[in-house]
């Protein structure tokens, strides 16, 4: 908690690895409207630096929860 914000944050996502595959999966806040597989999403990275986001396709994943996306 800080002054400039009064209220506990909550990330927005987190990462886990499927090491099985080798894919990354995201686990988002709240479950996606409209996403599907094929979609392109960019992650911003967590530095200043706009070279560090990273682009990604959506894949298929039947073992996803609703908030989840591979």
């Amino acid at each position: 908690m800080c002054a400039l914000c009064p209220s506990t944050v909550r990330p927005q996502a987190s990462i886990s690895i499927d090491t099985l595959s080798n894919c990354s999966v995201l686990e988002l806040a709240d479950e996606p409207e409209g996403w599907t597989f094929g979609d392109r999403i960019v992650v911003a990275s967590t530095d200043y630096s706009m070279h560090q986001a990273e682009e990604f396709s959506i894949l298929p994943c039947p073992s996803c929860t609703r908030n989840q996306i591979k």
